[in-house]
Formats: structure tokens, sequence, C-alpha cells
């Protein structure tokens, strides 16, 4: 039993210090850390679809909210997703991010590069951290596209 403690304790311990791999800053906002990345569902197939992986990271003393919303765009199709209005709350401390927060979304297209070169784009439209006990707006991001 204490070994399976242990092993438990180390792919914890190993997920939450690697699992950050490949994201990139985006902005902090009121003590919350917010990271992107951008990679394909399964990291070996290229062909799979792409996918924006959102992290948070509340490195203050109190409860927040996260509340955003994401579009997506393919200009040359015309296409557009929409995450609608989503709201995460992150307690001091915490890191919510990736699928096992419900934190991906999946973009259009197979081809990374598309994104970086302009072709197609991903952007929050708002974006903004409340305080959880109040729930007054304590920052709103100026890299939002209204």
């Amino acid at each position: 039993m204490k070994k399976l403690v242990l092993i438990v304790a180390i792919a914890i311990a190993s997920f939450s210090v690697f699992g950050q791999n490949g994201y990139t800053d985006f902005e902090t906002l009121a003590d919350i850390q917010i990271k992107t990345k951008l990679a394909h569902s399964k990291a070996k197939d290229a062909s799979s679809p792409i996918e924006l992986s959102l992290f948070f990271q509340n490195t203050g003393t109190t409860e927040a909210i996260v509340c955003y919303e994401l579009y997506i765009e393919d200009e040359e199709s015309g296409e557009i997703r929409h995450s609608g209005h989503k709201t995460v709350k992150v307690r001091p401390g915490q890191k919510q991010m990736g699928k096992i927060s419900n934190l991906c979304y999946e973009l259009v297209g197979k081809n990374i590069d598309d994104y970086t070169n302009g072709k197609k784009r991903w952007y929050f439209k708002s974006l903004l951290v409340k305080d959880s006990a109040t729930d007054e707006v304590i920052a709103t991001s100026s890299k939002t596209e209204e």
C-alpha cells in the first residue's frame, strides 16, 4: 500500500512539473498567470487536429474567477468557432490547464503554421479576472479584440 501511495505521489508530481511543457506566456492579470499552447491532439501525428490549450495559475492569496470568450477563425473558408462565455475558478496556488480542466479547444485545420503566418487565428474577445468573494472585476486584458 505504501508503494502504491508513493507511485501515485511521484506520478502527480511529475505531471505538475512536466505538464506545463510547450505553454507560452500570454499575460498575467491580477495574480493569474495565463499561458497558451498550440499542439496536435496526438503528439506524434501531424495529421491529427490542432488544439489550443489554456493554462491558468493563481499565484495570489485569494480565490479568483477567470472569465473569457474565445473565437477561432479561418478567414479562407469563413468558418468561425466560439467558446461561449466561460468561467473558471482558480484557488490560491492552483493550476487549471488543458484537457484535464476542460480548457482545450479544437482549432480549424491541421497545420500549426497556418496560425503563425496569419491564415487562421484564435483570439480572446473578452478576458478578465474577478474576485471570487465579491464578483468584482479586478483586471481586464488589453490583449482582447472587440
